[in-house]
């Protein structure tokens, strides 16, 4: 059975056009096309989908409170979140509201195919352009000298932190990257998490953005 997918954007053309996006993947199906966040709480609470794809940025209710709804009356349904925006701010809001996944409009289709099966595969997801936001506020942030907990990192935890914060999540990519089993990739990143004081890659994702805005 195909995966349902609700879009809910107030512009007609990046609905319609996701539409198409997503029609043409066998896996997937659209179940819904809404133009406002009060309609897609309607649809939350009388059909959840599989997997939100909602913008931040509408007209009364805005995609903070849909995602916070989908929680509520959803909670075995999926978030990403589809914006325009890449700045941190948004990042972070999506983040903290329950989204599972951030993905910029500026990406290329198969770019935001991969963002939802990503999701959907139970991982988080962030545009490259978003972690190398967050990223660049990490790295030229204060701490540079890597003090506190992050001192505690290894050369190649920290290889791994690197990957991750530019957009690398899954295991397997990771994996491939720097040439070490899938195994041994989920050991480092429990070390970096444990190390770090955080229990996911969103977690972790947060934490950096708090030490870019504290630049």
């Amino acid at each position: 059975m195909p995966t349902r997918i609700l879009i809910v954007d107030d512009h007609e053309l990046v609905r319609e056009g996701l539409n198409s996006l997503i029609g043409n993947d066998a896996e997937l199906v659209v179940c819904g096309l809404v133009p406002t966040g009060e309609a897609a709480i309607r649809q939350l609470q009388m059909d959840p989908p599989d997997l939100l794809l909602v913008d931040m940025q509408m007209d009364g209710v805005d995609g903070t409170r849909v995602i916070g709804a989908a929680h509520s009356l959803a909670p075995g349904t999926r978030v990403l979140v589809l914006s325009a925006h890449s700045s941190g701010s948004y990042v972070r809001s999506a983040l903290q509201a329950g989204a599972h996944g951030y993905v910029v409009k500026s990406e290329d289709g198969e770019g935001i195919l991969r963002a939802i099966r990503s999701v959907l595969a139970g991982q988080s997801y962030l545009s490259p352009e978003v972690t190398g936001e967050v990223m660049k506020g990490y790295v030229e942030g204060p701490g540079q000298d890597m003090e506190g907990p992050f001192g505690l990192l290894t050369r190649r935890e920290r290889e791994l932190l690197d990957l991750m914060l530019a957009g690398e999540v899954s295991n397997k990519d990771l994996a491939k990257r720097i040439y070490i089993s899938e195994r041994t990739v989920e050991r480092h990143k429990t070390n970096i998490f444990r190390k770090l004081g955080v229990g996911s890659t969103k977690e972790l994702l947060l934490k950096m953005e708090g030490r870019a805005q504290g630049s």
